[in-house]
């Protein structure tokens, strides 16, 4: 058995270890089924939540636990203004007004709202649009939310910090992008003065039928597409990319395909070099 410390990195709750003996069966999502630092954070938190029911998981701490894409780092837990504090080394605690606890894996955590108020003054706008692509959609976050209803949530609330951040990035939030680097590839094109691409829309290819681009230019038929290392171990998307792209120049289209290994500025430099060759302004 290894040590209460060691399984927790070195969080220990007086009076309370995980026991090899009982098995706890938890409803987990599909991503953080081999995640680490999911169960890490899942479990130090269940662990505190024995001793401080009341203390439940804040700032990067829930979002993460939510599926949004931060950095976990270290615990960090909220408790209700008025409350005690959380005395423990390894733990980043608070007191706030704002304490709405809602459930995820056996756990309490802050709900998505009040963590995204947390991370606004605590990310750049970048890091705050790609936080936000998630939150309406784009990949494994627990709860989506409405675009619209996003943005007059951002507006409506004023007492928080990291207001004017926040509502930048959501001004350039869009819906339907499926994961960050397709989000950090958007805000590029756009940050080096070309025109904004539109996302997922649905494209009619001869042969083919309706597809959804990550990123496209529809009437220069230009089209980006972001491949994680899925699209090259999985022999059915291999597959279905290779009849994809074929079909759509056949069609009349262009397709730069890019990775993690490319660098943004020279991708930037190829979609204008596109954009100019065929004519768009």
């Amino acid at each position: 058995m290894r040590t209460y410390a060691r399984e927790l990195g070195g969080l220990i709750v007086p009076g309370v270890r995980l026991s090899p003996d009982v098995v706890d069966v938890v409803e987990a999502p599909a991503w953080a089924q081999e995640d680490e630092d999911f169960w890490r954070l899942r479990n130090a938190l269940a662990c505190l939540q024995v001793k401080r029911p009341d203390a439940i998981a804040a700032g990067f701490s829930s979002a993460y636990l939510q599926g949004l894409p931060v950095r976990p780092g270290r615990l960090e837990v909220v408790v209700p203004r008025g409350g005690s504090r959380v005395t423990h080394a390894a733990v980043d605690d608070r007191r706030s007004l704002r304490y709405e606890p809602v459930e995820v894996a056996g756990v309490r955590v802050q709900r998505l709202r009040c963590a995204l108020l947390e991370l606004a003054p605590r990310l750049s706008e970048t890091d705050l649009v790609v936080v936000l692509d998630a939150l309406v959609g784009g990949g494994r976050c627990a709860a989506t939310v409405d675009l619209e209803k996003l943005r007059h949530f951002v507006a409506d609330e004023r007492a928080y910090k990291g207001r004017a951040v926040l509502l930048a990035a959501v001004a350039r939030c869009r819906a339907g992008v499926r994961s960050p680097p397709e989000t950090r590839l958007r805000l590029a094109l756009v940050d080096a003065g070309l025109p904004e691409p539109a996302v997922a829309q649905p494209i009619h290819i001869r042969g083919l039928g309706t597809i959804h681009p990550d990123l496209s230019y529809e009437r220069p038929r230009i089209a980006l597409e972001y491949e994680g290392d899925h699209h090259r171990t999985d022999p059915q998307q291999f597959g279905y990319d290779l009849q994809r792209y074929f079909a759509m120049e056949c069609d009349g289209w262009i397709v730069l395909r890019a990775t993690k290994t490319m660098a943004h500025a020279w991708i930037v430099d190829q979609v204008r070099r596109l954009l100019n060759e065929r004519g768009a302004p």
